[in-house]
């Protein structure tokens, strides 16, 4: 920087800095305002979205009413938990093609948390096993998973297994879940485990007199 010696050296630097940088602080001052400005409107407008979402989505009752809710509010949180709804509703109806279509939808968001997807990717597994997908249920279920979730996950993997008749892989898997600290239902897998268990070779002892 610089060094003035006298105060006119001073203002007339000042002066000659204006000059050549004063539209541009201008420019950059009026930007910025309309910056903060335009965010705060963003926000407002956001808020004011949201609440007519959770409104909206509070009076959605039937299955129509949520299908119209998602249409209209695609882009909202509440549109994601509207179709897990929706797909538990064909789920219990037997509609499982419908309901794969919607959980795969939830899965494949780019808007959804990791948490919510890990839901739909469970349901759908559930569901692919039901509709005979077996091979997909299979490949979804040995991919990557939270440890949270590896005791339910080894589970449905055994359950598809032996429906695809691979009786060796579902022991393994069986026996994975078991071993899962987030297992819930260790009793039902344990006999699941049993019903799976080989036969034993009968041993044929010698006929002594």
């Amino acid at each position: 920087m610089e060094l003035y010696q006298t105060e006119e050296q001073q203002v007339e630097a000042i002066k000659s800095f204006w000059r050549t940088y004063g539209g541009q602080i201008l420019a950059g001052v009026v930007i910025g305002l309309g910056g903060i400005y335009g965010f705060r409107y963003y926000q407002d407008t956001q808020v004011q979205d949201a609440a007519e979402a959770a409104a909206a989505f509070a009076q959605a009752g039937d299955t129509a009413q949520l299908e119209t809710f998602v249409s209209e509010y695609k882009d909202s949180s509440y549109a994601v938990i509207a179709e897990l709804k929706l797909a538990k509703t064909e789920i219990e109806a037997g509609e499982y093609d419908k309901a794969a279509g919607m959980l795969d939808a939830v899965v494949k968001s780019a808007t959804v948390s990791e948490s919510i997807k890990t839901v739909a990717r469970i349901r759908l597994a559930r569901v692919n096993i039901e509709r005979g997908q077996l091979d997909a249920a299979i490949t979804d279920l040995q991919s990557q998973w939270p440890e949270t979730v590896s005791g339910e996950v080894k589970a449905l993997l055994g359950d598809a297994l032996v429906l695809k008749g691979d009786t060796a892989a579902a022991r393994t898997a069986y026996q994975e879940a078991l071993m899962s600290p987030s297992l819930s239902n260790a009793a039902d897998i344990q006999i699941r485990l049993d019903d799976l268990a080989e036969p034993t070779e009968a041993v044929i002892l010698p006929v002594t007199e």
